[in-house]
Parts: C-alpha cells; structure tokens; sequence
C-alpha cells in the first residue's frame, strides 16, 4: 500500500492532496544519516528547549542590568506561551497522522499541528528587541520549521500554519504588553507629591513634639 493510497479522498481536499504528496516526496529519505541529523538539531524549537533560551535571555539581562535583553527575553517569554496556548487548543479540535507514520504505511492519529509556531513566535519578539538580527533570528526559525518536513514530522501546511500562529501571537503578545506595565506617573504628578510631602514633614514633627 503506497502513501498516497492511505490518503482517504472522500474525506481530503484538492489542497490536503497536495499538501500530502508534496509531504511524502520531500520526506521519502527521512531514513538516511543526514535528516536524522538534522532532525535530531532541530529539537532546538520544541518547546523546553524555547522556554530554556527564553529564561536565559530574560536573566542574563537581568542580572547584568540590560535592558534591551531584559526586555527581549520578557517579551520572548510572553510570545512563546501565548504561541503554546493556540498550538495546544488548536491540537485539540485538528487531528493529522504525521507524514513518516503514512510512510511506514501504519494507522496512527496524532495531532502535530502548528511546528515552528514557537520558534518563529521567539524570533518575532527578539527582532523588537535587536532589529539589527532580524535576518538571523527570521533564518533561525525557518530552518527549524522547514527541517520538519524532510523529517517526516510534519507537512508543509501545518509548517506554514505554525509561522502564522507564531507571528500572530508575537504581535499579540506585544500589543497586551503595556497594559502589563506599571503606568508611569505624569511628569507634574511626582513634583506635586514631594511638594506636599516637604509641607507636611514639619507639621507632622510639630504635632508629635507638641505635649
């Protein structure tokens, strides 16, 4: 039984179709030393691995007392788990088998919607924080999203699916993040407290010296 034959078209668009063949060529050397490999480095975007860099990022900035860190790895943080809050309502009402599960032509649900979303998600937020590496941070999670495919893990739509999650929930996340900040108080409103502090100070020591 071929790959394509398990693919039921009763139940399969024109697009899934596509999506699988294309899936079942790039990933019909998934078996060779090379792909292992390079799926065995692209573990890297999972999510334990994404959420270590994150904290690592956000500690070092903040022990060595910069910001421009501090605030990439806060905002790397809060994109990724917002990027795992979609990923993981989504898996729950879309149920794919995994490509290399069809090649090995065994039955298997599993739900692997959505790869790359957090590695993608991560990046958007650090490019806030250092533009100047966009290009990096961009060509880091693309590598690891489309390395899925040849693996057999995933297919292509569900690679371009997990980008768009991944961008949607670093905007998000961005856009909720000064609502999430103390709210600076007006430059007039900080002068007006000392002011009445030191008018009240010598009062306050009068009364209490008063017998």
């Amino acid at each position: 039984m071929t790959f394509s034959s398990m693919h039921d078209p009763l139940t399969s668009s024109a697009a899934e179709h596509v999506d699988v063949a294309v899936a079942a060529r790039l990933a019909s050397r998934k078996d060779t030393r090379l792909v292992r490999m390079v799926g065995d480095a692209s573990e890297v975007g999972d999510q334990p691995p994404l959420f270590t860099i994150c904290g690592t990022v956000l500690a070092c900035g903040v022990l060595a007392g910069a910001p421009r860190a501090t605030h990439a790895g806060a905002g790397m943080f809060g994109a990724l788990l917002l990027a795992t809050a979609v990923k993981t309502l989504v898996k729950g009402l879309i149920s794919r088998t995994r490509p290399k599960v069809l090649l090995d032509e065994t039955r298997h649900e599993v739900k692997p919607l959505g790869p790359g979303g957090g590695s993608v998600a991560v990046a958007s937020a650090a490019v806030r924080a250092f533009p100047e590496y966009r290009w990096g941070f961009y060509g880091a999670a693309a590598a690891l999203g489309l390395a899925q495919v040849p693996c057999g893990a995933h297919y292509p739509a569900d690679v371009i699916a997990g980008a768009l999650t991944g961008f949607a929930a670093a905007h998000a996340a961005h856009a909720v993040e000064p609502y999430l900040q103390p709210r600076p108080r007006p430059p007039g409103e900080a002068a007006a407290v000392e002011h009445a502090r030191a008018e009240l100070g010598p009062s306050v020591s009068r009364g209490l010296a008063d017998p």
